[in-house]
């Protein structure tokens, strides 16, 4: 029973102290307004309930999602649902060296997370080397993907060689590899810029190629010599994929591409895969991603237009040659040499 309250003027008695000791003694039940508890002068001492870890986490796919494969805590059922593998990405504010960039957890142990959304939506799950963000069901009690599948990765690439029908493979960049005039001083691509000569126009591909043309071979007839568009290259890292491109013309090997990945899918013959896997994802994968390509470096060509004359001086000499450069192919063609002497 709660003590009466005292006021100004009461006798002080026995009654009242036992009754205010009693007081002081009893356990009380605290509740925050935020996300703990706590028990003061309970008879096991003072206690408090841990707050409840965050719901949301952001996070690294160390496999690649896979379903139907393995079960998982679902008793004797191979699970229908998509899941993997993740480690938490935090940031690193403290410590001996804080850098402030979120960062893959090294302390932690790895944990599952379901992506119910892919299969719902018929659609490809995550890849190792995926980042997302995860939330906890309550519910169904699983770490559960909080973002709908990706269906559109854009990535700068490398062509590497053609496969036919209009597929390539493509290395993987992390960088475009070139920047504006003035931008990034000291870079490869600055310095060739500021080297090359004051009498080329860059925005002009006819100065380009001619002025290319020159470099390579002075003595070459700028008219007719290939021309070349004289920019650099991405830097690929080692991660080679498939891209279509659904243009015929073809592309430029060792140009540099832009590739979108829309949600299509492979499995390769046999047990190999064209993509390279990072160090954290061993083995092959089931499916491999296949690219298609924005845009990219095309071949192109030159085709001179010619026109002589037969000079009084000179005799029959070519007084005009002006050239169309267009992305292209060179097809050979027949020849028909004139003949070295009189037919009998």
């Amino acid at each position: 029973m709660k003590p009466k309250n005292w006021k100004q003027g009461d006798p002080i008695s026995a009654s009242r102290l036992n009754d205010g000791n009693a007081e002081s003694l009893r356990s009380r039940r605290q509740v925050s307004l935020g996300t703990g508890s706590s028990l003061v002068n309970e008879t096991l001492g003072n206690q408090s309930a841990s707050a409840h870890e965050a719901g949301i986490r952001l996070v690294v796919a160390t496999e690649d999602f896979t379903a139907d494969v393995q079960e998982t805590d679902i008793y004797a059922i191979f699970d229908p649902q998509y899941s993997g593998k993740c480690m938490m990405m935090r940031l690193n504010s403290s410590g001996a060296a804080p850098t402030g960039l979120y960062e893959q957890e090294v302390y932690s142990k790895q944990f599952r997370v379901w992506d119910p959304i892919a299969l719902l939506a018929g659609t490809t799950s995550k890849e190792c080397g995926d980042l997302f963000y995860t939330v906890y069901n309550k519910d169904s009690k699983r770490w559960e993907v909080l973002t709908a599948a990706t269906t559109q990765t854009l990535r700068h690439a490398v062509t590497l060689s053609c496969s036919g029908d209009g597929w390539y493979i493509m290395e993987l960049a992390d960088a475009l590899g070139s920047f504006p005039p003035g931008c990034n001083p000291g870079s490869e691509s600055a310095s060739a810029s500021a080297s090359a000569s004051n009498t080329v126009d860059t925005c002009d591909i006819c100065s380009i190629a001619g002025a290319l043309a020159t470099e390579a071979n002075p003595a070459a007839d700028t008219c007719t010599a290939p021309p070349d568009s004289g920019r650099g290259t991405s830097i690929g890292n080692g991660t080679l994929v498939y891209a279509f491109d659904k243009r015929t013309i073809p592309l430029k090997i060792g140009g540099m591409a832009t590739i979108a990945w829309l949600g299509d899918v492979c499995t390769p013959a046999g047990s190999g895969s064209v993509s390279a896997s990072s160090s954290d994802c061993g083995g092959a994968t089931d499916s491999t991603r296949v690219y298609t390509v924005l845009t990219g470096e095309y071949e192109i060509v030159r085709i001179p237009y010619e026109y002589y004359e037969c000079c009084p001086i000179e005799g029959i000499k070519r007084t005009i040659c002006y050239s169309w450069i267009v992305e292209g192919a060179l097809c050979p063609g027949t020849t028909d040499p004139c003949d070295t002497s009189a037919s009998v």
